[in-house]
């Protein structure tokens, strides 16, 4: 379930030394635990068993409060797949995206210089 509000931070006793926490960690608080996003911290002492794959990050992003998540376990092989696909799918993403612009980007040219020609035309003619 996605914590609603900041809880006790480190005051639990499940707090252990200092460690770096990683983005996309499942950090076990005691009570209850919580999946670090960015703007979580950085640094602490709870315990922190599994760190989401790469490839499935941007379903962090997607949850609201009080959302429950369902955890699968990967193989380092596995979330390596994962995060290759995902790299192909963005790429052609952009690609699409960029070609799309492109095209739009001719056509714009293409209208500026037909109307380019026709002005010069009627100016030619009236002049």
């Amino acid at each position: 379930m996605v914590r609603e509000d900041g809880g006790e931070a480190g005051l639990h006793p499940s707090n252990i030394h200092d460690n770096a926490y990683a983005i996309g960690t499942l950090d076990l608080t005691g009570d209850q635990s919580i999946l670090l996003g960015p703007d979580g911290p950085s640094l602490g002492g709870f315990v922190c068993p599994v760190t989401t794959a790469k490839g499935e990050m941007w379903k962090l992003g997607q949850l609201h409060p009080g959302d429950k998540v369902h955890f699968q376990l990967l193989t380092l092989e596995q979330a390596e797949t994962i995060r290759k696909i995902k790299i192909k799918i963005s790429i052609l993403i952009i690609r699409t995206l960029f070609f799309r612009s492109l095209l739009s980007l001719t056509r714009h040219i293409r209208l500026w210089q037909r109307n380019t020609r026709q002005y010069r035309l009627q100016n030619q003619i009236a002049g």
